[in-house]
């Protein structure tokens, strides 16, 4: 059992550092990049998230990371941790699994926001990209809300093996 605790334990974590880097990467550097860019933008945007499947990893890595959560829960882990360990523990997988839910509804604002790129792209007026600036507005409030979520949730599965 050890071993396989352990598998599943690393499949957490990297999972977990997965979705976090996919997630930063995102609000950090391709929406303000393609913020900038407008319409030109929107173009290459495209070229990552739906071909080359980067919206398809978003989910994928985020499934991963709560199930090995809930089963390295489920087999005992808790059992390794202070009473106050398991309170943060505790903290900490509902700052994931809230994190997770939040994120699920983002597929359809990616979808929205895409819809709306081209309706720029076809007519690219001042009110249309002043449209297209607000969906990436949207978009980056609702990511910042994921990533304090996710902070969270590391901090406190971290931090409770050492209380």
């Amino acid at each position: 059992m050890g071993l396989v605790n352990a598998t599943v334990r690393i499949v957490h974590i990297s999972s977990t550092l997965m979705w976090m880097g996919l997630s930063f990467s995102d609000t950090l550097f391709l929406i303000p990049a393609q913020k900038a860019a407008r319409e030109k933008g929107v173009e290459v945007t495209k070229e990552l998230y739906y071909p080359k499947g980067m919206l398809r990893a978003y989910p994928l890595v985020g499934i991963v990371s709560a199930v090995t959560g809930v089963l390295l829960y489920a087999t005992g882990s808790r059992k390794h941790f202070s009473p106050q360990g398991n309170v943060v523990l505790g903290i900490g997988a509902v700052a994931g699994a809230a994190a997770f839910l939040h994120g699920l509804p983002l597929h359809q604002a990616y979808d929205d926001h895409d819809f709306t790129a081209k309706i720029v792209a076809q007519n690219p007026t001042p009110d249309n990209v002043v449209m297209l600036d607000a969906s990436l507005d949207q978009l980056q409030r609702s990511a910042w809300i994921s990533h304090a979520l996710m902070i969270l949730a590391s901090l406190g599965m971290a931090s409770a093996r050492y209380l």
